[in-house]
């Protein structure tokens, strides 16, 4: 199964076999070596979220710690900010994005380390792994989610 240049597929992060985000993506490429996606700023996208029944965490790493020791979240809509083509390769356990800001300016580069992907009937899965790389459009790079840091 390929989709087409055009093809809008669904990248569903899926924990202890429940649907943990989920986002449209629009393909650009679609073949053996890679597969090439474009997230357009502007794009709404379903992220887990506190349940109402409970008190809110209120930070985000307490929030996402707490929502999957309980695995209880629900979804709300969320707005995504910078442009971005995900590359990712099959077998690879990070997916490499490079993003731009809505005045065209390259924002960076974002190494998110994630499980390999899967293909599914309406597009690919695959689960954040919480680690991640940034980097400048010069390459100055340093770990995002680095508790020591």
């Amino acid at each position: 199964m390929t989709w087409a240049p055009g093809e809008v597929v669904v990248h569903q992060e899926v924990w202890r076999d429940r649907v943990w985000a989920a986002r449209p993506l629009v393909v650009v490429e679609d073949s053996p070596d890679r597969m090439l996606f474009w997230l357009p700023a502007g794009t709404v996208r379903k992220v887990p979220w506190t349940p109402p029944h409970r008190p809110d965490p209120g930070e985000g790493t307490a929030r996402v710690l707490d929502l999957l020791a309980r695995g209880d979240w629900i979804h709300v809509d969320h707005v995504w900010d910078v442009s971005c083509l995900w590359i990712l390769r099959p077998g690879d356990w990070h997916a490499v994005w490079v993003s731009w800001l809505p005045s065209g300016e390259r924002y960076g580069f974002y190494v998110n380390l994630q499980q390999s992907f899967r293909r599914t009937a309406v597009g690919i899965e695959s689960m954040d792994l919480a680690l991640d790389v940034v980097a400048t459009p010069d390459r100055v790079w340093w770990w995002k989610d680095d508790a020591s840091s």
